[in-house]
């Protein structure tokens, strides 16, 4: 998940949040690889298929783990999808042709039945067209770093309190360590 939030908003320092899971092989794997979510995602699979074959992972969790990883998959491309489809310039740019006419004309219509109160009615009813149309442009871009986007982080923290909750319930249940297995990648589980 913090490898996608990354990736989403084209910053490469997520080594810094993953110092305490990654060795050092892995960070600088996970640095240099082209499209990081995959590679950790990859990694993760290797990880829990070698463990259930050492026996320190029962098979229901394993494929718990592997249904897991399949639908972060999903859910990764529907986010790629989302980001590099944008809205056509021409949508945009005849929106706010229609918006600007429609305020220009708004007094006019108002005038009759309103007097002046018609310049003070337009511009409250202004702000709020122009206010919509600004908060459409802000849902455009909803990976983005900023205070109206998405709250990245705290998903990223609620999957791993997840993953170390089902790592943890899978040790209790199989009463196996999980140090007895062979740990290549997530050194920190």
């Amino acid at each position: 998940a913090v490898a996608k939030k990354r990736h989403l908003r084209e910053e490469r320092t997520m080594l810094l949040e993953l110092a305490d899971v990654l060795g050092p092989c892995d960070r600088r794997d996970a640095a240099t690889a082209d499209h990081s979510p995959l590679w950790f995602l990859d990694a993760m699979s290797r990880y829990v298929a070698e463990t259930e074959l050492a026996g320190g992972m029962d098979t229901q969790t394993a494929q718990l783990f592997h249904n897991q990883f399949t639908d972060l998959e999903e859910a990764m491309c529907g986010c790629e999808r989302i980001k590099t489809t944008p809205v056509p310039f021409a949508v945009t740019s005849h929106l706010r042709t229609i918006i600007a006419i429609w305020i220009v004309l708004l007094p006019l219509a108002l005038y009759a039945s309103t007097g002046w109160w018609a310049l003070f009615i337009t511009f409250l009813v202004s702000y709020v067209v122009i206010g919509i149309e600004h908060v459409a442009t802000e849902c455009e871009m909803p990976f983005e770093h900023n205070g109206n986007s998405l709250a990245l982080g705290r998903l990223c923290d609620t999957v791993r309190a997840n993953v170390f909750e089902i790592l943890e319930r899978s040790r209790n249940e199989t009463k196996v360590l999980a140090l007895t297995a062979p740990r290549p990648v997530w050194h920190g589980l």
